[in-house]
C-alpha cells in the first residue's frame, strides 16, 4: 500500500497528551483500521502518544503523526497550526474526534473549507452544544451516561451492542502489546499512588495502612510505583514482599501486564491495567451522587474493564 497523500484516506486527531487517554481511545484506533483496511489511517496524536504506541504491534496501514505536547496556550496553538499543515495537501475520506475538548477551529476547518464528513464524538449533550456549537451541529451528539471507551462506537452499532465491540477491541489491542518479561515473583499487587492532579490523590498515609493489611493478611508481594521520592514508614522499608520501584512508563507497562492486581487512583495508570483487563481497585475523587458528566466522573472515566472494584 503506497502512502499517496492524493488518495483517499482516514483521520483520527486525538491531540490530548494525557495517558489515560491514549488508553481509553486505542481500541476505536485498531477498530478504525480494521474497517478501513483498505485505506491508510492517519493518527494525528501528541508525542507522549506516539512514544506509548511504540509498546504496542500497530495495524499496517496506521500512520502515526506526531505533532508535539502543549502545556499553554502557546503550544496549544502551535499543536493546531502543525495539524492544518499535514492535512492541507491531503483528502480524507472521514474525520474522527474521539473526544469532547477539541477546538471549534478544526471542526470549521473540515466541514467546511475541506468538505470533509466529521465525526464529532459529545458526550454532554446540550452541554456539548454551548461548549462546542459548530461541531455539535455537523457531528453526533447523545446524553447517556456511557464510560467514554465506548462513546466512538455508539455512532456505529448503538447503545447496547457498542459495549460487546468495545471489549472485542480492547482485547484486540491488549493482545498486540509487546511483552518482555520482567523478574518479578508471583503472584503480585501494584499499588500506584501517582495521579495528574492532586485532588485525585489518595493520601499516602492511607497506601501505606493498605500495604501493611495486604502484607499481614496475605502472602502476596506488592510493587509499590513511586513517581518522586517518598520516605514510608521504617517498617514498610523493611518488609520482605514490598519493593518500591521508580521506573520509566514502558517498563511500569510491562509490570502491570503481569500484576494479579491494580490498586491505584484515577490514573493513566489504571486504564492500563483495564487495558490488560487486570483486576483494578481506584479510588476516585468524584463524590457518590455526583454530576455523571463531571471530568473525574467514574460513569465516564474510569477504566473500562469487568474487573473494577
Amino acid at each position: 500500500m503506497s502512502s499517496n497523500s492524493k488518495s483517499p484516506s482516514v483521520l483520527i486527531v486525538k491531540i490530548e497528551p494525557k495517558i489515560g487517554d491514549v488508553f481509553i481511545s486505542l481500541p476505536f484506533l485498531y477498530f478504525v483500521c480494521n474497517k478501513f483496511n483498505n485505506r491508510f489511517v492517519f493518527y494525528v496524536c501528541s508525542d507522549t502518544a506516539a512514544d506509548l504506541l511504540k509498546s504496542f504491534n500497530l495495524p499496517p496501514n496506521l500512520v502515526v503523526v506526531k505533532i508535539g505536547n502543549f502545556t499553554n496556550l502557546f503550544g496549544y496553538a502551535r499543536v493546531i497550526f502543525r495539524i492544518f499543515s499535514f492535512i492541507i495537501t491531503r483528502k480524507f475520506e472521514v474525520v474522527y474526534f474521539p473526544s469532547v475538548d477539541l477546538s471549534i477551529l478544526l471542526s470549521i476547518v473540515f466541514t467546511i473549507f475541506l468538505r470533509t464528513p466529521v465525526i464529532y464524538f459529545n458526550q454532554r449533550g446540550l452541554r456539548g452544544f454551548f461548549r462546542n456549537p459548530f461541531a455539535f451541529a455537523f457531528g453526533y451528539s447523545y446524553i447517556l451516561p456511557i464510560g467514554e471507551g465506548c462513546a466512538p462506537f455508539l455512532f456505529f452499532f448503538g447503545y447496547e451492542k457498542s459495549f460487546s465491540i468495545y471489549s472485542k477491541y480492547k482485547s484486540i489491542a491488549s493482545s498486540n502489546f509487546k511483552i518482555r518479561t520482567v523478574s518479578t515473583p508471583q503472584p503480585f499487587i501494584i499499588i500506584s499512588p501517582s495521579a495528574a492532579e492532586e485532588k485525585r490523590k489518595w493520601p499516602l498515609d492511607n497506601y501505606y495502612q493498605l500495604c501493611d493489611c495486604i502484607l499481614s493478611k496475605t502472602q502476596f508481594r506488592i510493587v509499590f510505583l513511586q513517581a518522586n521520592k517518598i520516605f514510608p514508614p521504617k517498617t514498610l522499608e523493611e518488609a520482605d514482599r514490598l519493593s518500591f520501584l521508580n521506573v520509566s512508563i514502558h517498563q511500569v507497562m510491562q509490570l502491570i501486564h503481569q500484576c494479579d492486581l491494580f490498586v491505584g487512583n484515577d490514573s493513566g495508570l489504571a486504564h492500563i491495567a483495564a487495558l490488560f483487563n487486570k483486576p483494578c481497585v481506584v479510588v476516585s475523587c468524584h463524590p457518590i451522587g455526583g454530576d455523571p458528566f463531571h471530568a473525574n466522573s467514574p460513569t465516564r472515566f474510569s477504566p473500562a474493564t469487568d474487573l473494577k472494584y
